[in-house]
């Protein structure tokens, strides 16, 4: 079944015809747009943005602070310790670990190359890809690697009598690039994408690799590669690649339970809810699949790409358009009908986060946004 966007309906909504299941509660204007999924701390709404800073809103729509020590662009999500400090990633090649309240840093680790992606707390780790094809993991009180992955290879020893000869570092495993996709760490392993078009499963605590699973048929060279984050339920792991399908594999990297085609590359990270897997492809369709099969119970059909992942409130989803579309939409998930939307001016990458009755999201328009949610 596919359902198309009534823009009738939501207009007349919009226009106050009927009643709105969704209130706008501020749209808050920041410096240039933003492409960072915020998170929502006790006090704070917390994200990054294009031009580089990284803002703390208190939850009313009030900045509290901005940090911005020549970042370059923050695509990545911060990750919360639940306590006192925020970590995230940047373009200037670096990891930092901010306060919640303040802003202040308390730490920055430099890596080789651009970091984009969200990073992962966990148990006193920050786990974080960066484009220098390393993942890695940061004591989250000092910023100290506690292991870096791959390992190098260990170097053979010099000869006896002859000078050790210079060469250049090899690693155990050659990976591509750590982008977008945030690691999941579940039952110990942290679980990950990469641009050569593996899913990477990594011992959280020594950073030694458990299994890789390959996806397409391509090289890193030929665009195959997995920017979607990993989710998992009930020991399955759903992630999408850039090869136009979304997998559901076993969590030992063996048993493959489905595999689901769209018409193009699925770069948006999937949400399962009541066995039901919920996903965006760059096809312009939000699908949704049966958690143990794979079937496709109904997609939606939008204005653009999906690269937005959905977030879910009681029997709806939240779900936001891309370049061409840029609307924030209320969606039953029974049946994929659009039941309140709002058009915003530019696209939308980033997720919506749902608190409570409330929802927050940012937009490539330069507009924080939250909303509250009044049907269940």
């Amino acid at each position: 079944m596919t359902r198309r966007v009534s823009a009738a309906v939501a207009l007349a909504c919009l226009a106050g015809g009927c009643r709105r299941p969704v209130e706008q509660l501020f749209a808050q204007p920041i410096e240039s747009a933003s492409y960072s999924n915020p998170v929502v701390t006790r006090d704070m709404i917390i994200f990054g943005s294009d031009e580089g800073g990284v803002y703390g809103y208190y939850k009313d729509g009030t900045r509290r602070w901005t940090f911005n020590p020549n970042l370059r662009q923050v695509f990545s999500a911060p990750a919360w310790d639940g306590e006192n400090l925020i970590f995230f990633g940047a373009t200037n090649q670096r990891v930092y670990a901010v306060a919640v309240d303040t802003g202040q840093q308390a730490w920055a680790f430099r890596t080789q190359d651009r970091v984009k992606g969200d990073p992962a707390f966990w148990q006193g780790l920050v786990i974080i890809g960066s484009y220098d094809k390393h993942l890695y993991g940061l004591d989250a009180r000092t910023g100290k690697p506690r292991w870096v992955f791959p390992q190098p290879r260990p170097r053979p020893p010099a000869q006896k009598g002859k000078p050790p000869v210079e060469e250049p570092e090899r690693h155990v495993v050659d990976t591509g690039e750590f982008s977008y996709s945030k690691p999941l760490v579940a039952n110990g392993v942290a679980y990950v994408g990469n641009l050569d078009g593996h899913l990477y499963a990594v011992d959280a605590s020594t950073g030694l690799m458990r299994w890789r699973f390959r996806t397409g048929h391509g090289t890193e060279q030929g665009g195959i590669g997995i920017t979607s984050s990993p989710t998992i339920s009930s020991g399955v792991l759903f992630f999408g690649s850039s090869d136009h399908h979304v997998y559901a594999i076993a969590e030992d990297g063996v048993q493959v339970k489905w595999v689901f085609r769209t018409g193009d590359a699925v770069l948006a990270s999937p949400r399962v809810s009541d066995g039901v897997v919920y996903v965006g492809s760059v096809d312009r369709h939000l699908y949704a699949l049966d958690e143990k099969t794979g079937a496709l119970k109904w997609k939606l059909q939008g204005g653009g790409p999906f690269v937005s992942s959905p977030a879910v409130h009681g029997r709806h989803l939240v779900q936001c358009g891309g370049a061409g579309d840029g609307s924030i939409r209320l969606v039953e998930r029974d049946t994929g009908k659009v039941v309140w939307a709002r058009k915003t001016d530019r696209k939308i990458e980033s997720d919506p986060v749902v608190v409570g009755d409330a929802f927050y999201v940012t937009g490539g328009d330069g507009k924080l946004y939250a909303f509250r949610i009044s049907v269940r």
